[in-house]
C-alpha cells in the first residue's frame, strides 16, 4: 500500500498536469500519513491493529475535505467506467462465491435450481446499476461544473459506493453459507447475510442517487426494507425460499423503477 501511494503521488505530480501536480501536493501529506497507518497496522497486533486501520480509513474519508482538490479534473466518462469495472469485479466474486460453496456436493436438480437462482441474484445486482445508473450517473457528473467535480465524485464513487461494495461481498457470504444446504432453514447470520447484502447494496444506490441528484432516489430505500424483509423466511422455513423470494423481490424493485424512467422519456444503452 506504500509503495502503491508512492507511485500514485509520483505519477501524478510528473504528469498530470500543473493543476493536478497542485492539488496532488497538498493531498501527499495526507495521504502519506493513511499509508504509515496502515504500515503500522501491519506490524501491530489485536486491538491496535484495527486501530490504525480505523484511522487510515477515516484519514482517507477526510482528506478531500481538508485540502482543496479542485484543481483535479475529472474526465466522467473514464472515472466512471473505472468505478463500474470495480463494481463488476466484486459481483464477479459472488459468482465465485457460488462455487466455492458447492465443494464435494453431490450434483441434484435442487442444487441447480440453487445454483440458478444465486447466479440470478448476481445478475439483478448487476442490472439494478448497469441498467440505467450507470449512464445516468456518468451523464450527470460530467453535468458537473470542473472546480466540483471532483467533490462529487468523491461522494457518488467514492463514499456511496462502500456500502454497494460491502453489499455485494456480504450478499456472496450469505450465497455461499446458503446455497449448499437451501433444504435446511437457515442460520440468522447466514439469512441475515444474504438479504442484508442486497438491502445494503441498495442502500448504496439512494447514497450514490443522492450525491448526484439523480430521481427517484427514495425508490432505492424502499427497495431495500423490501429485501431486509425476506430474512425470517430462511429462517423460519428453508433457504431457498428465501433466496427465491429475494430474487423475485428485487427483480421487481428494479423493474418498477426502469419502467418509470422509461416513462418519463428516458432510456440507456441497455434498456
Amino acid at each position: 500500500y506504500v509503495l502503491v501511494n508512492t507511485v500514485h503521488t509520483a505519477m501524478f505530480y510528473a504528469n498530470g498536469g500543473a493543476s493536478a501536480a497542485l492539488a496532488i501536493t497538498r493531498l501527499a501529506p495526507l495521504n502519506a500519513l493513511s499509508a504509515a497507518l496502515v504500515l503500522a497496522g501491519g506490524f501491530a497486533h489485536d486491538w491496535i491493529q484495527y486501530f490504525c486501520w480505523a484511522l487510515a480509513f477515516a484519514v482517507q474519508v477526510l482528506s478531500p475535505y481538508l485540502v482543496d482538490t479542485g484543481d483535479f479534473v475529472v474526465r466522467a466518462s473514464h472515472f466512471c467506467e473505472r468505478h463500474g469495472l470495480v463494481i463488476i469485479v466484486a459481483i464477479g466474486e459472488s459468482v465465485v462465491a457460488i462455487g466455492a460453496g458447492l465443494a464435494g456436493e453431490n450434483l441434484t436438480v435442487g442444487l441447480v435450481a440453487n445454483v440458478a437462482l444465486g447466479l440470478a441474484l448476481a445478475y439483478v445486482l448487476w442490472w439494478a446499476y448497469f441498467g440505467i445508473d450507470d449512464e445516468r450517473g456518468e451523464h450527470a457528473l460530467a453535468a458537473v461544473p470542473d472546480r466540483r467535480r471532483s467533490t462529487v465524485a468523491v461522494l457518488a464513487y467514492g463514499y456511496a459506493l462502500y456500502p454497494l461494495l460491502v453489499g455485494i461481498v456480504i450478499t456472496a457470504a450469505g450465497i455461499k453459507m446458503s446455497i449448499a444446504h437451501g433444504n435446511e432453514p437457515a442460520s440468522a447470520a447466514t439469512a441475515a447475510a444474504l438479504s442484508g447484502g442486497v438491502a445494503l447494496y441498495f442502500l448504496g444506490q439512494f447514497f450514490f442517487r443522492i450525491a448526484l441528484r439523480l430521481p427517484r432516489a427514495w425508490y432505492r430505500l424502499v427497495a431495500a426494507a423490501a429485501v431486509a424483509a425476506t430474512i425470517p423466511i430462511g429462517v423460519a422455513w428453508v433457504a431457498w425460499a428465501q433466496l427465491a423470494a429475494l430474487v423475485g423481490v428485487a427483480y421487481v424493485a428494479v423493474i418498477a423503477d426502469d419502467l418509470i424512467t422509461l416513462r418519463t422519456g428516458q432510456h440507456s444503452a441497455y434498456i
